[in-house]
């Protein structure tokens, strides 16, 4: 059917970027991360983007993101301040 058939169709789309989800609930409301809650969500759109983040290093091993770029990897792979730590795939858009 046409928009003009259909009421549901006639919504506003309201898209709205959130922290991660934490929980999903059957009713349709959703917890965030930032202990927020949304009711009544009709579609949840996951995107596929990322920001890097290694959480898991040390700050001692020099590894800083900036701008979502990983600094100090010699050639996009091996860090430069430890020779023995390498980021096997990330270099997935290299000009």
């Amino acid at each position: 059917p046409s928009p003009s058939e259909n009421p549901a169709a006639q919504k506003a789309v309201v898209l709205e970027r959130r922290v991660a989800l934490s929980r999903l609930w059957s009713d349709g409301s959703v917890d965030f991360e930032d202990g927020s809650r949304e009711e009544s969500i009709d579609v949840i759109l996951l995107c596929t983007g990322y920001e890097y983040r290694f959480n898991f290093l040390s700050t001692s091993c020099g590894i800083a993101v900036e701008n979502n770029t990983v600094q100090r990897l010699h050639r996009h792979l091996i860090s430069i301040d430890r020779p023995n730590l390498a980021f096997v795939g990330l270099p997935w858009k290299v000009a």
